[in-house]
């Protein structure tokens, strides 16, 4: 995997995630002597989030209801129209959407080669330190429905311009 971290800058890291309605609790800051106080919401509702990640730190976010091999197809496009001509890589895990025959089949066509990670492994998928990222700044919200959610969700990518800084080769030592 290094020779091609080195060799290639269009090499991007796809990941999905799930965000909730209901309330993450962490730590919180109160003044000393007084219990805080948080209000919380239990939900099962939520959204999913398709993460491509560029060696660059350039980020492409969708917001989808579901994840399935179409909406991973999407991405693969909308992946290839940045890129324009040539081929790059994708590096991914082994979930049904992204082994499926319609998805490899468009990877074909579009010069993009498919990579997947080891089973279990998700200490080499830098997209999940995106992933914590956002789940940290979720914590402790109070959502009032979905598109709150997807408000705040989008806030924090907006916040950081949809560029994010680490050193990708780390996940490969």
């Amino acid at each position: 995997m290094t020779p091609l971290l080195e060799q290639n800058p269009d090499l991007w890291f796809i990941d999905e995630t799930g965000v909730r309605l209901q309330t993450s609790l962490r730590k919180v800051v109160a003044p000393r002597g007084s219990k805080p106080v948080v209000r919380i919401r239990q939900s099962k509702k939520g959204i999913r989030l398709i993460g491509a990640y560029r060696k660059s730190g350039r980020f492409l976010l969708s917001i989808v209801p579901t994840v399935n091999q179409e909406r991973i197809k999407e991405m693969l496009r909308r992946i290839k129209r940045l890129k324009g001509q040539g081929r790059f890589y994708v590096v991914w895990d082994g979930d049904g959407s992204h082994t499926a025959h319609s998805v490899a089949r468009l990877a074909y066509k579009k010069g993009i080669h498919l990579i997947q990670q080891p089973p279990c492994t998700p200490e080499v998928q830098p997209v999940e330190e995106i992933w914590r990222r956002l789940k940290r700044f979720l914590a402790n919200w109070l959502f009032t429905d979905i598109p709150h959610l997807i408000k705040v969700v989008q806030q924090f990518f907006a916040t950081h311009k949809y560029h994010f800084t680490f050193e990708v080769a780390n996940y490969f030592s």
